[in-house]
Order: structure tokens, then sequence, then C-alpha cells
């Protein structure tokens, strides 16, 4: 598509975005479903920047599609949870600079899968070290530590550019307030707003908090379960690999069983939700990264059980599979729709606490 295509069918969305949100706003039914309504309500006039705020706010309850009186066939034709899923994809869009539909961003993209052939061309042949299993035979620690600072640095740099971007389509009006921040906190970490919703089917559902409680709190784990190996190795010089009865290996199992459960209920909500919810869709964008951080538990727990079984050969294979989904994961992660959406959300969130006290 030509940029001139791209910025008409752009202006068109947020214009459409516009109708709708007008036609909610002089309509007020759904007044206290979610974060989205107050901020509506409190505006006489809907410009382009509220509704990319607005939809990125949407914790996407779809009650309002329920409650509605003027969705399709009706003339006014409102969804606000279809409008603002495409406002939302077109937002990471803009975020990613539209690497994937660019030359020049695929050959990028291409590029940055090089460290993982790299990776398999210098280390596949540590897989038939001799010996106890030591999982720095496979690859050394030093290049371990190197790839993962490398990929933290990365991954920073998108989020401060989806923020950056972000503050300038939503414009100047809208900034957070550190005030706000604690209770913001709070609401996250509380998962306020997501029981009880039209999901995935056509009736109210604690489907979507199970899961979002489950792969947030089971990457949580994962991420004590890091540090805790950090500290083990460099505080108090106890090498790796730890007993299956230390703190490191009981966390980062029980983080990955949390993920692998919530990973498999989300996907086959999403099943449910194409088949139940019509008015709504699903494109392969919004599942990329749940199938990946479920392969990543999945070889992650398998890396735990072939070596509990002393089977060296199978636990380096399966650990160099490991790392190299590990680093699709977070290479990958920026163009799926669930890292613009893990920075995006809390933010708006955050702007809706300064906004609404």
């Amino acid at each position: 598509m030509s940029l001139i295509a791209e910025l008409i069918r752009a202006r068109e969305l947020l214009e459409e975005g516009v109708r709708q949100y007008t036609i909610c706003n002089a309509c007020r039914y759904c007044e206290g479903y979610c974060p989205v309504w107050p901020i509506l309500h409190s505006k006489p006039l809907v410009t382009h920047g509220e509704v990319i705020l607005l939809a990125n706010l949407c914790y996407d309850h779809r009650d309002c599609y329920y409650a509605c009186p003027y969705t399709p066939p009706h003339e006014f034709k409102i969804n606000i949870p279809r409008l603002n899923r495409d406002v939302r994809l077109w937002t990471y869009s803009e975020l990613t600079l539209n690497i994937t539909k660019t030359n020049w961003g695929r050959v990028v993209l291409a590029l940055l899968f090089l460290p993982v052939i790299a990776m398999w061309a210098l280390y596949w042949h540590n897989i038939f070290s001799p010996g106890p299993i030591n999982f720095y035979k496979l690859i050394p620690k030093d290049i371990i530590v190197i790839a993962g600072l490398t990929t933290l640095a990365y991954l920073l740099g998108w989020a401060l550019l989806f923020i950056t971007k972000f503050n300038r389509l939503i414009g100047p009006e809208y900034r957070p307030s550190p005030s706000a921040l604690l209770p913001t906190i709070k609401d996250l970490l509380m998962h306020r707003w997501f029981g009880d919703m039209h999901y995935p089917r056509d009736w109210y559902s604690n489907t979507r908090l199970i899961y979002h409680i489950l792969i947030f709190y089971g990457f949580t784990m994962d991420l004590i379960s890091t540090i805790l190996g950090a500290i083990y190795e460099d505080v108090l010089h106890v090498e790796s690999p730890f007993p299956l009865t230390n703190p490191t290996v009981i966390t980062g199992l029980i983080g990955g069983l949390m993920i692998i459960a919530g990973s498999l209920i989300a996907l086959h909500a999403r099943y449910v939700s194409v088949k139940a919810q019509k008015f709504m869709v699903v494109s392969a964008i919004d599942v990329a990264f749940v199938v990946e951080l479920l392969l990543v538990a999945l070889t992650g727990v398998l890396v735990l059980i072939l070596r509990s079984i002393n089977n060296a050969i199978a636990t380096y294979t399966m650990l160099l599979i490991h790392y190299t989904l590990i680093y699709v994961l977070f290479i990958t992660s920026p163009l799926t729709t669930t890292m613009p959406h893990t920075i995006l959300r809390p933010y708006a969130y955050w702007i809706y606490k300064s906004i609404v006290k």
C-alpha cells in the first residue's frame, strides 16, 4: 500500500472513530462500564488524539457492544470493540515505523535473526559435551549475559519509542500525573477491570482474568527466578545448575507451568471468540506472542525434565532450542500486538487515573 493510501486509510479510520464516539458521547448508556467512558464523557468534542487514547485504554470487555441499541443493522453501525481494535492495530503499526510493511524494514528484521544462525553454527557441537550437565558448557556465561543485556537494551529502546510516539499521537493535553502512579500500579497488579466481561462468549465470564493472571504472574515468577539465579551465582557463588529443591528452580518451574496453563486458556478463548462473536476478528498477529511464549515455557520445562533424568545430549539440544525461542520471542515482540499493548495500556490507564480522581 502506498504512503498516500496509508494516510487516507488512517484519516478515514480516525474519522470513523470520531463519528462513533460522538454518538456514544451523546448517548452515555455505557457510562461506568470501563475506563474509556469517564474520559469520553468529560469532553464535549472528540478528536483524533482522543480516539487513539480511548482505543488503547479499552479493556475489550465488549459489554458496550451487547448493551448498545445502535449496533448493526442500525443505521448508526456502532461497533466500539471492533473500532478500538482497528485503531490499536494502526497505532502499533505507526509506533513500529511500519517496519513489516517496507522492504528496508524486512531487511532489518531478517538481519536481527543472524545471531540465532551464529549461535547454532558456533555452539551446536557443544551438545555432545562429556561429563556432568552444566548449562555453561553449551554457551559460555559471558556470552549469555552480553546477549541478555543487549536484548534488554533493544526492548527498552522500543518501549521509549512507543511512549514518545504515542504522546505525539494523542497530543499534549494528555499526560500522566506522578501522583497517580501508585494507584495505577495497584490497579494493574490487582487486575482491576478484568473480571466479568463478555468474552469469549455472549455472556459474562472471568476467562480473561484467569489467563491474564496466570501469564502475568507466571512471567513475574520466571523473572524472579532469573534474579535469584544471578544472586546465587554472582553473590553467593553457588554454581548452576541448581538442585531441584533450590528456590531458583522452584520459582522458575511454577512460573513456567503458570504460563503454559494461561497461554493454553488464552488460545482456546481466542478460538471460542472467533466462533461465538462474529462482530470481532482475530488475526495471526493477535496470537503470535502467546504462541511464542507458550513454546518458550514448554521448552523451559522440558529442559528441567531432561536434566532431572540426566540425559545430557537431549538436555543441551532442548536448551539450545529454548535459547533460540527466547531470542525470537523478544526480538519479534515489539512487532506483535502484545508488547505495544503491554506498554500502552498501563500508560493510558495512568493517564485515566490522572484525569478521573
